[in-house]
Formats: structure tokens, C-alpha cells, sequence
């Protein structure tokens, strides 16, 4: 524990130092980088937190900067200090004792410079083109491996310094058994924790991650920890092929289709869930839908229970439709059927994504049933799914897929009869 201790207060800015079970003697200190998974623990947590934090306030743009700068407070910029060190050693020396001072030597060149710079844009860009679930999922898992992967170094590599004229004043020792063990436990720990939630769907373990903000229900926890398993998952099906300069997928993706149901014969009013009647132009409307649908080959076909969606599948020629409960429209309760000038929403309008309806459902909900779905469908063999539902249900997909989330859901509302393509 003095070891883990000693890798903690060497590595972080945390005062650490403070708790007596934290003053440990030197000795200790040449042993930090056998620990370094370790802490890489602590700082996954902690930029993955801040990222999943200051998204549910701040655009996600700005939130990945916020998580950037996290990481940098926690570390005291520990690692971007040696990466300009290395730069400007190596692009500024041309002989090895002149390589080692420039490194040696606090002030920051050129090419250190240079360095931090792409370092800074290529770690915002990789981030900020990832969803939330995946950003946190690739956070957690490669941070502890990046760290085991960099304390492996002494093994393979002698010091260039000794104590006296090494920056820190330390020479770390070789790994031994007992660290080397702890180290890849602390390394495989993400994945199997990850993968339990996923797999085995442990309530009680999801609390130890990320709770979901404003919610109180377990079940609607644990599915956000599937959901970023499944994310994940889908940014690291890679494998690089020795000897040939490409990367391929392993297993196949699944083409998601969706369409909304044509136009409704009721204005004005708040149907949710209500089973209303279609225009009399249905026909002209599906004919067009059925005509762009025609020469793409499905292995399954869902659709809602309500006859608006079911009926436009059944004109367009599918027999095996899967009924499905998930992919009803918002429930709306008592609102339902009543004309939208005569609700008083003020108070649904402070917070429609956590607030429901009187005996409705809250958008937060229907977003957890329709997610709840796309967990399942996308565990299935199926490469090509089409599915006849509404227009809610398609914002929902919309934030599942990471083309916006809860609060711009419905900035773009889906026209009657228009499709919609997600790919996994």
C-alpha cells in the first residue's frame, strides 16, 4: 500500500500529503511507475466525470475542454511537461549529452512548444468527434493502459541518467513480480468492471460509476452503462493486420432504418399515444415511402402498435411485423386528445425532459424505453432493420446514435413519411 501511496502524491496534485498514511519514506518514491495504472484509475474517473458532468450544463464542445483541463489540474501537467522536454531535447540536440541537458533544463523551446499544441488539438478533436459514451468509455479504459503500458519501459530500456543528475532525483527500479501483478490488475480491472455492468446488467456495481443526473431509478442507471459498453464497443471493433497497412472490422454493423407515419387528421391538439385516425391523402403519402423502401433488403421489421405506423408498414408490403411497445409516441396522460392552447404547461416547460405529463411520461422515460430497445436490437444477428414509429421515437434515436442529446432533441422534428438511416 506504501508503494500505491507513494504513486499517488508523485503523480497527482492532490494533497495526498497531508494524511499520515501518505508520508512515506523515499524508498518508496523509486517505485512509482511500477504503480502508474494505479492512478491512471483516479485520472480516468476523474476526466470522465468532469466530461459527463459539464455536459448536462455546458455544450459538448466546451465540457471536453473542461474535462482537458481537469486532467491537467490533477496531474499538475506532469506528462505534458516531459512530452515538451522530449521534444525539445531531441529537436534540439544533435548529440546525447546535449539531448539530455536540453531536457534537463525548465525552460520551454520551440519545439516543446510546437508539440503541446498538436498534442492539445489532436486530444480535444479525437474527443470532442466522440459521443458522451464513448468519450467516457475510451477515457476509462485507456487510461490505466496507456500508463501500464508506459511503466513497462524499465524493463526493456536502461537509464540515461543516475540519481545525482537525474530531474527528479529519482531512478525508478525494474518492475518486480508482486508490482507487475498489481499493475495488470489495475489494467484489466476496466474492461471486466465495464464488461460486468453490461453482461450481467449489476445494479449495484452501475452506482459505482457515473449516476445519471436527475435520475432516481436503478433501472434507468444501468441502462446508460450498457449504452457506453455498446458505444464504446463500436469505436474499437478494429484489429490492425500485421503486414498490411489497413484495419478491418471485426464482426458486421447493423443498417437501422426509421421512418414517421403520414400525416395525422387531427390539428391542434396533443395526441401522444392516442390511436387518431391518418389523413385521407395516405395513400399518395405511403406510396412515396413504399417506393424509396422497395430495393432495400430488410431481416426484420418492428413496428409501434398504433395503427398510424402500422398501417404505413402494411401498405408497403411487410407481412412479419414485430409489434412493439417501445416505439409508441410520448405518453401525454391527461393532456392527451385536448388542444395544445388549453394546457397550462408552465411548469412542464421548466423541465419537460425530467417533468411528465399529469399521469404521462416524462421525455427522459420514453428516451430509457426506446434505448432500452436499441440495446436489445443491436444484440441481434439482424445487418438491415426498418422501423415504422413517430416522431418522438426518432428524436430519441437521434440522441441514442449522438447526433444531439436530451435538451436539442427536438430542435429538428422529423416530417410525416421521411426516413431516417443509423448505423452501428
Amino acid at each position: 500500500m506504501k508503494n500505491i501511496a507513494a504513486a499517488l502524491v508523485f503523480f497527482t496534485r492532490l494533497p495526498f500529503w497531508r494524511f499520515r498514511a501518505f508520508n512515506v519514506p523515499t524508498e518508496y518514491f523509486k517505485q512509482v511507475i511500477n504503480y502508474w495504472a494505479v492512478v491512471g484509475w483516479l485520472t480516468a474517473v476523474v476526466m470522465a466525470g468532469t466530461l459527463w458532468c459539464a455536459v448536462q450544463v455546458l455544450p459538448y464542445s466546451v465540457a471536453v475542454i473542461v474535462a482537458l483541463l481537469s486532467r491537467l489540474l490533477i496531474t499538475g501537467a506532469l506528462h505534458e511537461d516531459g512530452l515538451a522536454d522530449f521534444f525539445d531535447g531531441f529537436g534540439g540536440g544533435n548529440t546525447r549529452e546535449r539531448i539530455l541537458a536540453i531536457m534537463k533544463d525548465s525552460h520551454i523551446g520551440t519545439y516543446g512548444v510546437i508539440s503541446l499544441i498538436f498534442y492539445f488539438l489532436l486530444f480535444y478533436l479525437l474527443l470532442s468527434n466522440l459521443d458522451l459514451y464513448a468519450a467516457c468509455f475510451i477515457i476509462l479504459v485507456a487510461d490505466p493502459l496507456c500508463k501500464f503500458i508506459s511503466s513497462l519501459i524499465t524493463l526493456f530500456l536502461p537509464y540515461a541518467r543516475n540519481e545525482e543528475t537525474s530531474k527528479s532525483k529519482t531512478v525508478y527500479r525494474k518492475m518486480s513480480l508482486q508490482a507487475a501483478l498489481i499493475s495488470i490488475v489495475f489494467r484489466i480491472t476496466p474492461f471486466h468492471f465495464i464488461i460486468k455492468i453490461s453482461l450481467l446488467g449489476s445494479y449495484n456495481i452501475s452506482y459505482l460509476c457515473f449516476p445519471r443526473i436527475g435520475s432516481s431509478h436503478e433501472e434507468e442507471n444501468t441502462g446508460i452503462y450498457r449504452r457506453l459498453l455498446r458505444r464504446g464497443i463500436s469505436y474499437v471493433r478494429t484489429v490492425f493486420l500485421s503486414g498490411n497497412n489497413r484495419y478491418i472490422e471485426i464482426g458486421s454493423n447493423m443498417n437501422i432504418y426509421i421512418v414517421r407515419h403520414t400525416a395525422v387528421g387531427v390539428n391542434g391538439v396533443c395526441y401522444g399515444q392516442t390511436d387518431v385516425p391518418l389523413k385521407d391523402t395516405f395513400e399518395s403519402e405511403a406510396e412515396i415511402v413504399k417506393q424509396k423502401l422497395k430495393d432495400i433488403p430488410f431481416d426484420a421489421v418492428f413496428s409501434s402498435p398504433l395503427s398510424r405506423a402500422k398501417r404505413l408498414a402494411e401498405y408497403c408490403g411487410y407481412t412479419d411485423i414485430r409489434l412493439h411497445d417501445c416505439l409508441k409516441e410520448l405518453h401525454f396522460g391527461d393532456w392527451e386528445m385536448r388542444e395544445w392552447d388549453k394546457i397550462d404547461m408552465s411548469e412542464w416547460e421548466k423541465d419537460w425532459i425530467n417533468t411528465p405529463a399529469p399521469n404521462g411520461e416524462s421525455f427522459k422515460q420514453m428516451y430509457n424505453r426506446i434505448a432500452s430497445f436499441l440495446d436489445e436490437l443491436k444484440e441481434s444477428d439482424y445487418s438491415s432493420v426498418i422501423i415504422f414509429a413517430h416522431g418522438g421515437v426518432i428524436n430519441c434515436f437521434r440522441v441514442y446514435f449522438g447526433e444531439t442529446d436530451l435538451k436539442g432533441a427536438f430542435d429538428r422534428m422529423a416530417e410525416y413519411g421521411e426516413i431516417f438511416e443509423f448505423e452501428t
